[in-house]
């Protein structure tokens, strides 16, 4: 049985920690981040590392652990943190679009927006699943 490996080709990144805006294409399964000291190379994988921790424990938690948005938000920058990265679950599968907004509200973060976003089939019309809404403020717990 052959195991595949989902595979990232496209982050984008606003208002997380050093990350202010970034935007990475064409992603390759060996990409090397090179600059100084404070630049964000690190922060570029606990991107990941906090979206996971938000699946497996809490958005509450991941944030906590995170110093909230003090520590979280890019200084002197306003609105959501938003992480948007695109992926194919197998070579052949389609490119999925996955997109988080965070944001906080009397200290508590609560998700501003999160959806998905894929094609169906190879010439299918795009659709839009939409996972969670800004409506349920108050955030994970």
């Amino acid at each position: 049985m052959m195991i595949t490996i989902p595979k990232i080709e496209y982050l984008k990144v606003t208002n997380y920690r050093a990350l202010h805006d970034i935007e990475l294409k064409k992603i390759t399964p060996l990409t090397v981040f090179l600059g100084p000291n404070g630049s964000g190379k690190s922060t570029i994988f606990d991107v990941f590392a906090f979206r996971s921790e938000c699946f497996t424990e809490s958005l509450r938690k991941a944030w906590d652990r995170r110093g909230r948005f003090r520590e979280l938000r890019t200084r002197d920058s306003e609105g959501c943190i938003v992480i948007e990265f695109k992926y194919k679950e197998t070579s052949q599968s389609p490119l999925i679009t996955y997109h988080l907004a965070i944001n906080e509200e009397n200290n508590r973060p609560f998700i501003a927006e999160e959806w998905l976003h894929w094609r169906r089939g190879k010439t299918g019309k795009p659709y839009l699943g939409s996972l969670r809404t800004g409506s349920e403020k108050g955030g994970i717990s």
